[in-house]
């Protein structure tokens, strides 16, 4: 059952400010996703930076950051009951999304919609719209990611293989490297608070 909370318009409005707000520190902070470079540069890199808990006034989200290297790409996937703000902080990003769940998407009548993000725009993703969504770089990226409500048993990703409804579970996927560390006073877990 979808989380009440997402429906409150302020809620969704004093988020997407505080991502915007959030995206341009990170922007003009990490200039370079050197700093978090996995340690196979062909590996898409997973940084949590924050989980909150629920308020009266805001829902419990998570923050972190993707890497993605050169020529790869985060498959196809879906975030069931939640939403997402997406930004990209640095370099090229191809985005697919599309209205649904599943791969049986792809034959709605709705067309997948396929651009590129520019940086610092603010991508949504909602529990019926652009709910699967595919990001591919050819030059490499540093993604930032609000997610609300976070990740809990029963609820999570579902990864999408081509040409069908396989699952493809997140410990299989090629590439994929979920690290932790420091990246300019953001520990992991700990909060980018000052």
């Amino acid at each position: 059952m979808p989380d009440s909370s997402l429906d409150s318009s302020s809620s969704t409005s004093t988020i997407e400010s505080s991502v915007k707000s959030y995206a341009q520190h990170l922007t003009s902070t990490l200039a370079s996703p050197a700093r978090i470079l996995p340690s196979s540069p062909d590996s898409v890199r997973y940084i949590p930076i924050y989980e909150s808990v629920e308020t009266e006034t805001l829902p419990e989200y998570e923050i972190c950051l993707f890497y993605v290297p050169p020529k790869k790409s985060i498959p196809l996937h879906d975030h069931p009951d939640m939403i997402v703000y997406s930004s990209l902080l640095s370099g090229d990003l191809c985005v697919t999304q599309i209205d649904g769940r599943g791969w049986f998407s792809f034959l709605s009548p709705h067309k997948p919609r396929v651009f590129d993000a520019k940086v610092n725009e603010l991508l949504k993703t909602f529990p019926k719209r652009n709910n699967l969504h595919q990001f591919e770089t050819e030059k490499g990226c540093l993604i930032l990611d609000v997610v609300t409500p976070g990740y809990i048993e029963g609820r999570e990703c579902t990864y999408w293989g081509e040409g069908g409804t396989v699952e493809v579970p997140e410990e299989s996927l090629e590439d994929f490297e979920v690290k932790t560390g420091e990246i300019d006073g953001f520990a992991d877990g700990e909060g980018g608070n000052e």
